[in-house]
């Protein structure tokens, strides 16, 4: 019952906040009581507001003077035309201003009430509305109030009687009807709903107000098409309420309409180019369709107009975590609720740049306020759910889902997290239901993966198989992992060559490259060189092939023992595709692996001048000077550059632990290497550079630990090799040693990014083309 109303709600306000607004607007009728306006100013700004000029309403009411005896008056109407201007803040503030002139007023009393409870402030909306209640417990309008009220806290039982008692009080209006009506949609009572709102289109329903209502009735049960022809229906009956245009635009966008929202919104924006609110609206529509020039173009325009609010700086964050820029997003979400501590998407947001910069610590931390803050919020629900999986802790993981089907209970993709929980506590049985209910919701090829890796588990062979076929019969997109994984399997049964079977089947039915890349792969690791050559050549044959086909070709040629061969296609490749980050890399990581690092560095330093903001280039680049030994400077600066782009990667933290070692700023270095070290445990290189600056740092015995359990590792070099025995044959000569206290350091923890389809292994491979200074044995076969 709460799921859709929570859905509309998170994305459009709300259709039950749809409702409330359209009560505040109620009162904005019982205003004009007040009495006959005296004043030449507030004359012009009635007659302005009756023609629907509000904005012209708001000038005169603004130079209007109070007029004795009706203390109030004139603010109550400005709140009132800020409304129908989609300005809910300063509405408030009038309203207020109102109240302390005339305390006693009840119906600006209401409309606080109404702000509050479209703002979520449930305990203030409540105060205010039992305080009125005890002196007016038989007003119509209080009643819908407080059906409004128990709505949004899900106790529909008292909103229902609220609203039969403001009907039967209001006979000739079919509002609180309308209200009554959604009310039993989200109960799914659907008869009693649609029999009520039958009988109101027989009545008419013909104000604005009650207009948006039935919008938000058939938007609640689904009719999109009804709920769009209402909305549009009250924005042509008052063409000058923004909040009507701002309300359908909303509505667009959780049609998935996203395409129509941007060219209304644009539409507005010529209409009222002062508006930096529909200037926002447009830039998060933009982000939305990943049209990152267009959000920005408009978040530029707003940075002058908009710099202090809080939407302008969420706006941003957001902008910069779609760029992958997680620091500065950071920076920007923080910033948002330093203004606005309230704003729930501010604190999900901010632990998804967490989440995708290594912190989960700190992200954890930011979901769990998100949902302090609203304890339904569903993606913050989600979150919650997927970083405990990543975690490997699946009994909480599957309680987060659980959590989460109770909203959504139709959600693919938290079936498919319970399937991956129940694969992740080594019970395959109980992931074929929950993976299968997946697939059916539309979970796509993945889920049908999973279902695969179940069924192998369980020793089901040929159920694995026919699920991995329909995999990469019906999702080319993931056909690598689909069809490796079928290779293995039915390799591993004796049925190796239906494996080549199914690839030349669907090389012949299929002209997509990643069968042939599939194939060479399989074919690389089986070390059939001669199918695997084939498989490249009928590739490069068709037509021009992207980058990971030369990778492919100089892994098969390094395999082959052709040196020549390897360094000839790498360098084709950076030739023909520039623009492949990936040849660059792996044409670095050749040369080091052949110790030619001035190559290297050139080959990184011509990288850098066509990516000079790829962090991947940066950090490579810094491990290779230092490993020159030339410019130690520049080699912090480009270590920390790549490492405030991506502060997760152990690799990173390596080299740029290394570059302080080298500038002797050791106690920061200890700290980044340990960070490094806790993601990575088992990495020899990081734990000899440990070693090294706890030397430095007189820490002799822990100096003495790491460098021992270095040399356990095959990824040191000679060179290291003999300085670490070098200095192990120093301490090992002094007795009883020992150091003195340990600093106490916290090391955020990192993990992988919270997409699910991240545990299906990559088509390409690309991110092993990376060039990672904590391995000095690159392993190229991988490729």
């Amino acid at each position: 019952m709460k799921r859709k109303r929570k859905k509309i709600a998170v994305a459009a306000t709300g259709v039950l906040i749809s409702a409330l607004m359209t009560g505040i607007l109620v009162g904005c009728f019982l205003i004009w009581e007040f009495g006959t306006p005296q004043d030449h100013f507030e004359n012009q700004g009635d007659q302005a507001f009756e023609r629907g000029d509000y904005a012209d309403a708001l000038q005169y009411w603004l130079r209007a003077k109070e007029p004795v005896g009706q203390s109030g008056r004139v603010y109550a109407k400005m709140g009132a035309v800020y409304l129908k201007l989609s300005n809910l803040d300063q509405a408030e503030i009038c309203f207020k201003k109102a109240l302390e002139k005339n305390p006693e007023d009840v119906d600006t009393q209401q409309q606080i009430i109404r702000i509050a409870l479209v703002r979520g402030d449930t305990a203030a909306a409540g105060n205010l509305l039992s305080k009125l209640l005890k002196n007016h417990d038989s007003d119509p309008l209080l009643f819908m109030l407080s059906g409004d009220l128990a709505m949004l806290q899900t106790e529909f039982k008292t909103a229902e009687a609220a609203y039969e008692k403001a009907a039967a009080l209001l006979p000739a209006q079919i509002r609180p009807r309308l209200k009554l009506a959604i009310c039993f949609q989200e109960q799914k009572k659907s008869f009693e709903a649609e029999k009520i709102i039958t009988l109101c289109r027989t009545q008419g329903i013909k104000t604005p107000m009650d207009l948006m209502l039935a919008a938000d009735y058939y938007a609640l049960a689904g009719d999109d098409t009804r709920a769009e022809r209402y909305l549009l229906m009250a924005v042509d009956s008052d063409p000058g309420d923004l909040e009507f245009k701002t309300r359908l635009c909303l509505f667009y966008r959780v049609a998935g309409k996203l395409e129509k929202a941007a060219a209304y919104l644009k539409k507005l924006i010529a209409e009222y180019p002062e508006n930096t609110g529909f200037k926002m609206m447009l830039a998060d529509f933009y982000l939305a369709i990943e049209d990152m020039a267009g959000a920005e173009k408009l978040l530029d325009q707003l940075a002058q107009a908009s710099r202090d609010a809080p939407g302008y700086h969420l706006l941003m964050g957001k902008f910069w975590l779609f760029k992958g820029r997680y620091s500065h997003a950071e920076s920007y979400l923080k910033t948002a609720l330093d203004k606005d501590y309230g704003l729930v998407s501010a604190h999900y947001l901010l632990g998804v740049a967490y989440f995708a910069g290594g912190q989960s610590k700190l992200a954890e931390k930011a979901f769990l306020r998100a949902l302090m803050l609203d304890p339904d919020h569903e993606e913050s629900i989600f979150a919650m759910a997927a970083l405990n999986y990543k975690r490997e802790d699946y009994g909480l993981a599957d309680q987060y889902a659980d959590r989460f089907l109770d909203q959504e209970p139709s959600s693919a993709r938290a079936w498919k997290l319970k399937g991956l929980c129940a694969l992740g506590r080594r019970d395959p049985s109980c992931a074929i239901a929950p993976l299968s209910k997946s697939w059916h919701l539309g979970g796509g090829a993945s889920a049908h993966f999973f279902l695969g890796q179940a069924f192998e588990a369980q020793g089901m062979v040929q159920e694995a198989l026919t699920a991995y076929s329909q995999v990469f019969e019906d999702a080319p997109v993931i056909i690598y992992p689909a069809l490796y994984a079928y290779a293995r399997l039915a390799s591993d049964h004796g049925l190796g060559e239906r494996v080549f079977e199914k690839i030349d089947a669907l090389a012949v039915h299929d002209a997509n490259p990643a069968v042939y890349y599939t194939g060479a792969k399989i074919c690389l690791g089986l070390k059939d060189y001669d199918r695997c050559q084939a498989y490249i050549d009928k590739a490069m044959a068709k037509k021009e092939v992207s980058g990971p086909f030369f990778l492919l070709q100089a892994a098969l040629f390094e395999a082959t023992g052709k040196d020549e061969g390897v360094e000839k296609t790498l360098a084709e490749c950076i030739t023909k595709l520039p623009q492949y980050v990936g040849g660059w890399l792996k044409l670095s990581a050749y040369y080091v692996k052949k110790q030619r690092i001035s190559d290297a560095v050139q080959v990184m330093e011509q990288a850098l001048n066509s990516f000079p903001d790829h962090p991947e280039i940066k950090g490579n680049l810094a491990w290779l000077l230092l490993e020159e030994e030339t410019d130690f400077d520049r080699a912090l600066d480009l270590a920390r550059e790549a490492y405030d782009t991506l502060p997760g990667q152990a690799w990173l933290m390596d080299t740029l632990g290394w570059a302080y070692y080298h500038k002797k700023i050791y106690s920061q270095a200890q700290w980044m290497l340990e960070q490094a070290e806790e993601l990575t445990p088992g990495n020899g290189m990081i734990q000899y550079h440990l070693g090294m600056v706890l030397y430095h740092r007189g820490k002799l015995f822990q100096a003495k630990t790491k460098l021992e359990s270095a040399l356990g590792y095959i990824s040191l070099d000679t060179r290291q090799r003999d300085k670490a025995e070098s200095l192990l044959a120093g301490l090992n000569g002094k007795e009883g040693l020992k150091d003195e206290g340990e600093n106490m350091i916290f090391n955020p923890e990192a993990t992988p990014s919270l997409d699910l389809e991240s545990q299906i292994p990559s088509e390409t491979g690309e991110s092993e083309d990376i060039l990672k200074p904590d391995w000095s044995n690159m392993d190229s076969s991988a490729h």
